[in-house]
């Protein structure tokens, strides 16, 4: 594991987990599956919350708060940690991986009332796992070219983790009261990725550590791989881009939580003229 310090953040480049064309491909013979797009789902919940469940490590310590929930929207590779660790109902699980390794992470069986939200450019392995589910299918803008879905379709963006697609996805279902589980975007202070184990450690790997600090080099030091720091950047532009449309509550002591945090001491001073 190698780590660098860097002092000041102003962009950040990631890998798609698949090459281009793998993803293309997946999308090409998705995109006209006989299911139920997303945007046709008649849910309109604006006044009340949702638990936005990521893997992060601190879930392990929050996850008894998603039974208080009526409302659960579970991010991919969370799902069977949810399910083995907690009674609460999933109503939604999001899944835009273009691997088909993220079928490691759906071996449990949740309500038969939840909606499985999966994206047109996952591998076609996992439409056919989920066949016996409630699946709905959307479409993952911004890696490829629109025009790849063909006309009248409805195109998410949102960044580039399942997270904060999770984010848009909820605020397109009338959410504005965002209750965010396991998005630490950081790993904890013993090195764990999330609350759980790679399923497939040979095949699922982190890439090179960052050691950052948001507020100075004497500040508080997290460790991120390269795909928690574009989670970090995209969560910011959803800020700037949505902030009169949602409420933002952020659990555990990670990374992203730290960022609000500061952000909201920012706002107070300033409104208070220092």
């Amino acid at each position: 594991m190698r780590v660098r310090n860097v002092q000041k953040l102003e962009g950040c480049t990631v890998i798609t987990a698949k090459p281009t064309e793998d993803i293309l491909k997946n999308i090409q013979y998705n995109v006209n599956r006989p299911k139920r797009e997303v945007s046709d789902l008649p849910e309109w919940r604006d006044n009340l919350p949702i638990a936005i469940v990521g893997g992060g490590p601190s879930l392990k310590d929050t996850i008894k708060n998603l039974a208080d929930y009526k409302y659960v929207m579970v991010c991919g590779s969370a799902h069977d940690y949810v399910i083995r660790n907690s009674k609460c109902f999933i109503n939604y699980v999001v899944v835009c991986d273009p691997d088909e390794l993220v079928i490691n992470y759906l071996q449990e069986k949740p309500s038969i009332d939840t909606k499985y939200l999966i994206a047109s450019q996952c591998d076609p392995k996992v439409f056919e796992h989920l066949k016996d589910e409630r699946v709905h299918i959307w479409h993952s803008g911004g890696v490829n070219d629109n025009a790849v879905f063909g006309e009248g379709k409805l195109v998410l963006g949102g960044g580039c983790t399942v997270g904060t697609r999770a984010i848009c996805m909820a605020l397109g279902l009338g959410f504005s009261k965002l209750h965010l589980y396991g998005f630490d975007t950081c790993l904890s202070m013993d090195f764990k990725h999330h609350a759980y184990d790679f399923n497939d450690p040979e095949k699922e790997t982190l890439g090179n550590i960052t050691e950052i600090a948001l507020d100075g080099p004497n500040g508080k030091k997290f460790h991120v791989a390269g795909y928690m720091l574009g989670q970090l950047f995209d969560f910011q532009k959803l800020i700037g881009m949505y902030a009169h449309r949602m409420e933002v509550t952020v659990f555990g002591d990670g990374l992203l939580k730290h960022l609000m945090d500061l952000t909201q001491k920012k706002l107070l001073e300033a409104q208070n003229g220092n």
